[in-house]
């Protein structure tokens, strides 16, 4: 709460009083960027961009010792898919609910080409096995011709009970997601210490799917039926 009423209310702090190298301007830039009024903000990043670039390049910024930034390189003006953009979305909401629209719009805006889109939008999940698994879906709908959200392809059921992999968790983990969304992980990594197979684990998280319908579709998309 203390945060919430700061963020709100409270001016905030100069940032020459926590780095006293930094020339005076920049408070100001700073002060207008971070305005609690829409209409006393910058219009647009570039406007920003230009006024804070102006006062980090003054002669007291260089007589700090400090030296300013280039400006960040600016991605070609790629046109993507709408329907595209919308199942990296539908992808992406049970891993990082509703703020899956702002990461495919702002990882859009700044991809040159596909492959930099999808790197983008997986910097956000910290597990390497959920972030793999979810890079093979993000291509699957790329390579897809109906840019349709793919069913998750899932390694199919063994014959013999076989431990179960850290890779294999994250890909069942993202189809359960579908369902029950971010909890999927911790359900999936507490069933698997209990299950000896891949059908077992699937089968076992099946259970706590609220219908017989969610079941099926879910048994479906990990291939146990």
């Amino acid at each position: 709460m203390e945060l919430s009423h700061k963020i709100c209310y409270a001016e905030p702090v100069n940032a020459t009083s926590l780095n006293p190298k930094l020339p005076p301007g920049i408070d100001a830039v700073l002060a207008q960027a971070l305005a609690k009024s829409k209409d006393a903000r910058f219009a647009s990043a570039a406007e920003f961009w230009s006024a804070a670039s102006d006062a980090l390049s003054s002669d007291e910024l260089a007589a700090s010792g400090l030296r300013p930034t280039a400006a960040p390189a600016v991605a070609a003006n790629v046109v993507w898919s709408t329907a595209l953009l919308h199942a990296f979305e539908a992808i992406l909401v049970p891993l990082i609910g509703s703020m899956a629209r702002v990461a495919v719009r702002r990882s859009a805006a700044r991809a040159a080409n596909a492959e930099e889109l999808l790197r983008l939008l997986s910097e956000s999940i910290d597990s390497e096995p959920t972030r793999a698994a979810l890079l093979g879906q993000l291509r699957a709908v790329v390579h897809g011709a109906d840019h349709g959200v793919p069913t998750p392809r899932q390694p199919a059921a063994p014959s013999e009970p076989a431990p179960v992999s850290e890779e294999v968790i994250a890909r069942v983990a993202l189809a359960l997601a579908r369902f029950v969304g971010p909890i999927a992980t911790v359900m999936t990594k507490k069933a698997a210490l209990a299950s000896t197979s891949y059908v077992a684990l699937c089968l076992r998280l099946s259970e706590h799917l609220r219908t017989q319908d969610e079941k099926a579709r879910f048994l479906k998309d990990v291939g146990v039926r």
